[in-house]
């Protein structure tokens, strides 16, 4: 026999994602020790980790809001086009943000963007481990 569906932690989700705020302040705090150790003087590592930490929050914020925007039993049908939607959209807007920072952002350190966006996709995840 099967088990009918869990109720849908809408709020707590949104609570949570609005958390990862502070981990993004965390990775950027740690650019800036991490670029004062390390003699950065420009201060690169500690601005590639804030823009790559801040795109992967914005297309999670994306995401959240578009992905349990509906909620309900009766409306399974609109909640599984509202999760695609949601990842189309988080992936098209996070591609265009890396792009953007690369093609118009300089000097910057690619490999501390893409370590502050791993970062906080990481954070992201444990966040939703731990909800469970």
């Amino acid at each position: 026999m099967s088990r009918p569906a869990q109720r849908n932690k809408k709020s707590a989700i949104y609570k949570a994602q609005m958390r990862q705020i502070w981990a993004v302040l965390g990775v950027m705090i740690f650019g800036l020790v991490l670029s004062y150790v390390m003699a950065d003087a420009d201060r690169l590592i500690a601005k590639g980790l804030s823009i790559g930490a801040l795109i992967a929050f914005i297309g999670q914020s994306i995401f959240t809001r578009i992905a349990y925007h509906t909620v309900g039993a009766k409306h399974s049908r609109q909640i599984m086009l509202n999760t695609y939607l949601g990842f189309a959209i988080k992936w098209a807007v996070t591609l265009v943000l890396f792009a953007f920072v690369f093609l118009k952002i300089q000097p910057i350190s690619a490999a501390s963007v893409i370590v502050g966006y791993i970062i906080l996709i990481l954070s992201q995840n444990l966040a939703l481990i731990k909800m469970k």
